[in-house]
């Protein structure tokens, strides 16, 4: 394995293109290791954790990069917003789900599928908000 940061995590990031996730967690881990607020490494091994299920620390890896940009006075990528909100919403955290979402509309570029997804789930948020 590796030892250089950039290269872990093109490692990791290339497993994860062959839907090899378990393989690519160990890649990514050793990254933060040694960068703990590495943006790359931990959205990727966030996405690997929303795939897996692993909600806890999907929300933990999203969060991580959402405080560091917020150090930075920075928006938040609206990448991060989405995983933020679809762990919310997995988690049934409705509430918290909508509010990333809103804030990911704001970024997101219009009309992808994502976007339209996303859209949807505002819709019926605030539907069910209403009732």
């Amino acid at each position: 394995m590796p030892n250089d940061i950039n290269a872990l995590i093109s490692q990791g990031v290339n497993m994860m293109r062959i839907d090899e996730h378990q393989k690519a967690l160990p890649f990514l881990d050793r990254a933060i290791d040694q960068s703990n607020e590495n943006a790359i490494a931990l959205a990727n091994r966030g996405i690997i954790n929303l795939k897996l299920d692993r909600l806890d620390q999907a929300e933990k890896d999203y969060s991580t990069i959402a405080a560091v940009f917020a150090k930075r006075s920075a928006d938040v990528p609206f990448q991060i917003s989405y995983g933020l909100g679809e762990t919310a919403y997995r988690k049934k955290d409705y509430k918290k789900a909508l509010l990333h979402y809103e804030s990911y509309m704001k970024f997101a570029p219009p009309g992808t599928s994502e976007a339209l997804r996303v859209q949807e789930r505002v819709k019926e948020l605030k539907a069910a908000k209403k009732g």
